[in-house]
This record gives C-alpha cells, sequence and structure tokens, in this order.
C-alpha cells in the first residue's frame, strides 16, 4: 500500500515512524470499506428527506382538519359546556417533537 500511495523517498522515513503496510492494513480496509458504504447513507438521507416532506403534507391536512373541528366545537360553547371545556385541553398541543421543548396551542 505505502509502494503505491508515497513517494518511494519517503516510504524508509514512515516506516520509522511505525507507518508500515502492516499498520496501514487497517486503515485501508477501513477507507474501503467507507466508500462502498458511503452511497448508501446519502440515499438513506435522500430517502429521509422526502419521507419528511409526505409527511409535511399529511400534517398540514391533519392541522387544517383541527382548525375546522376547533371551528365546530364554538357551537359547544353554550350548547355543552362541559364538553366545550373536556376538549379544550385535550385539543392542546404538548409537544411538537422537536428538542425546543413543549409547545401549547390554544383552540381558535
Amino acid at each position: 500500500m505505502l509502494g503505491s500511495a508515497a513517494r518511494p523517498a519517503v516510504v524508509p522515513e514512515l516506516a520509522k515512524q511505525g507507518l508500515t503496510d502492516k499498520a496501514l492494513e487497517p486503515l485501508h480496509e477501513a477507507l474501503v470499506t467507507y466508500k462502498a458504504v458511503q452511497p448508501a447513507t446519502r440515499k438513506t438521507i435522500n430517502e429521509r428527506v422526502l419521507a419528511g416532506a409526505a409527511l409535511e403534507g399529511l400534517l398540514d391536512a391533519l392541522m387544517d382538519e383541527v382548525r375546522h373541528l376547533d371551528a365546530d366545537m364554538k357551537a359547544f360553547k353554550l350548547l355543552n359546556r362541559v364538553l366545550f371545556d373536556g376538549y379544550r385541553p385535550a385539543r392542546k398541543l404538548v409537544t411538537t417533537g422537536s428538542k425546543g421543548g413543549k409547545v401549547a396551542a390554544k383552540p381558535q
């Protein structure tokens, strides 16, 4: 490996530092493995981005439904106060799933 990667005059100096073919073989094997696996990692990242975009659309649709339900529930403020008062705490977002902490959303 050193013979192909280093200039011939440098190889003896590298050997003095313990950088022999035998010592560098694990590094060479790791590099070969990395080169083989790296495209799979990129593919996984691309798939995750596409899945995230699809989920964003689904979440937008879900939030539209929740907003419609919020509007419909306003009628129960006078018709059935117990139902309305139970809906409000159940409607709150306890967490958004982000690392930023808890976020409470008020019903509209």
